[in-house]
C-alpha cells in the first residue's frame, strides 16, 4: 500500500533495485509467455490426437468411446487451467506492480499520480493482483489435498464445475472487498509534491479497511494457504488409498481410487512447490512491512524504511516471474512438452526464414 514518490536511496542500491525489477519484467514476460504458449501447443496437440482417436473410433463402430473423447477434447485439464490461471494473475503482477515500481525507482515518478482515474484503477488492480494469486493457490491447494486422501470425495463433491465455482465466487468477493479503494484514493498536494493517497479525514476508516485487508489476506489466507500445504505435503507423501470412506468396498472401486489419486499427485506437487515458494517470498515483506504498519512494531530504524521496503516487495514478486523454470525443474513431462515446442518454433522460424 505504499504509494509514496519520494525515496532516498543510495545510488548503489537503487541501480540494484532498478537492475532487479528490469529483470523481474523481462524474464517473467518471457517465462510466462512460454508456459503459457506450452500449455497451448500441449492442448492443442492432445486436440488433434483425440481427434484421430474419435475418427478410428467411428470408423470401428465404437460410438460410446466417440463420445467420451468429444467430451475430454473439450477443455484443459485441471493441472493446465491452474497453470494457466496463475500465469495470468502472474503477468498482471509484473505488469501492473513491478512496472510502477521499476518506473518509480528510475525517475522518481508514480504513475498514479498521472490523473485520478489512473490513481484509483491501478491501487485497486494492484490490491486484488495480490490478492488474487493467493487465493487461486489456496482453492487448488485444498482441492488437492481433498482428491488425494479422498478421492471419490473429490470427484463427486467437489467436480470441476463447483471448483470453477468456487474460483469465480472467489474473484467476486475480491473485486467487492476492495471496492472501497475508490472512495479512498485520490492525489493530494503536499508541499511540491503529489501523491496517490488516502485523505487524513478518512484515516479512521481506512485503518479499518487495512486491518480488515491485513485480516482477510495475510491471516487467514497465508494460514490457509501453509495448513494445506503441510497436509498436501503429508498426503502426498501417504501412497495408501483410503479404504474408511465406505463400509462396502470393491475391487473396481479401490482400483478407480488408485487412478484419481495417481492423476492428482503431479498437480498436487506442482501446487505445493508454487504455494511453498509463495509463502517463503512474502514472509519478509509481511514480518517487516505489513506488521511493523498494522501493530506499530519497529524491527528496523526508520530511515531503512525505504530500502527494506523495496527489498521485501521486490521479493514478494518474485514468484510471479520464476513459475516457468519451477516448473521445468520438477515436471519431466512439462520439459518435454515445453522442449518440443519450442523445436516446432524454432523450425517454422527457420522455413519462414529461409531463402
Amino acid at each position: 500500500m505504499e504509494n509514496k514518490t519520494d525515496i532516498h536511496l543510495t545510488p548503489t542500491i537503487r541501480l540494484t533495485l532498478t537492475s532487479y525489477a528490469i529483470a523481474l519484467i523481462t524474464i517473467g514476460t518471457v517465462s510466462n509467455s512460454l508456459l503459457l504458449f506450452t500449455i497451448i501447443f500441449r492442448y492443442k496437440r492432445r486436440r488433434v490426437f483425440m481427434t484421430r482417436m474419435k475418427s478410428l473410433a467411428e470408423e470401428l463402430k465404437r460410438p460410446p468411446s466417440a463420445t467420451h473423447l468429444k467430451q475430454v477434447n473439450k477443455s484443459l485439464t485441471l493441472a493446465d487451467e491452474l497453470l494457466v490461471l496463475l500465469t495470468i494473475c502472474d503477468l498482471f503482477c509484473l505488469w501492473i506492480l513491478v512496472l510502477r515500481h521499476t518506473v518509480l525507482l528510475l525517475t522518481s515518478y508514480d504513475i498514479r499520480i498521472h490523473s485520478q482515474l489512473l490513481c484509483k484503477i491501478h491501487t485497486y488492480a494492484s490490491m486484488v493482483c495480490s490478492n488474487l494469486s493467493t487465493a487461486l493457490l489456496c482453492i487448488f491447494s485444498v482441492q488437492r489435498t481433498i482428491c488425494i486422501k479422498w478421492p471419490l470425495v473429490s470427484y463427486t463433491w467437489f467436480s470441476r464445475s463447483r471448483l470453477n465455482i468456487c474460483l469465480f465466487v472467489s474473484l467476486l468477493l475480491i473485486l467487492l472487498k476492495h471496492a472501497p479503494v475508490f472512495y479512498f484514493f485520490n492525489i493530494y498536494q503536499k508541499g511540491n509534491d503529489y501523491y496517490c493517497d488516502f485523505a487524513l479525514e478518512d484515516a479512521h476508516y481506512f485503518t479499518i479497511y487495512y486491518e480488515f485487508e491485513f485480516i482477510t489476506h495475510v491471516i487467514i489466507g497465508y494460514l490457509l494457504l501453509a495448513v494445506a500445504n503441510v497436509c498436501l505435503c503429508v498426503f502426498l507423501r501417504d501412497k495408501r488409498p483410503n479404504h474408511s470412506s465406505s463400509g462396502s468396498s470393491s475391487t473396481s472401486c479401490t482400483c478407480t481410487q488408485r487412478s484419481l489419486r495417481k492423476g492428482g499427485h503431479n498437480t498436487g506437487r506442482i501446487v505445493l512447490l508454487f504455494s511453498t515458494f509463495q509463502l517463503i517470498t512474502s514472509v519478509p515483506f509481511f514480518v517487516l512491512i505489513e506488521l511493523n504498519q498494522v501493530f506499530g512494531m519497529r524491527l528496523f530504524p526508520a530511515r531503512y524504511a525505504i530500502t527494506v521496503f523495496y527489498f521485501t516487495i521486490l521479493a514478494v514478486l518474485t514468484n510471479n516471474a520464476l513459475n516457468y523454470f519451477l516448473l521445468l525443474a520438477i515436471s519431466k513431462r512439462f520439459r518435454e512438452d515445453s522442449a518440443e515446442f519450442l523445436v516446432n518454433v524454432f523450425s517454422y522460424i527457420r522455413v519462414r526464414c529461409a531463402p
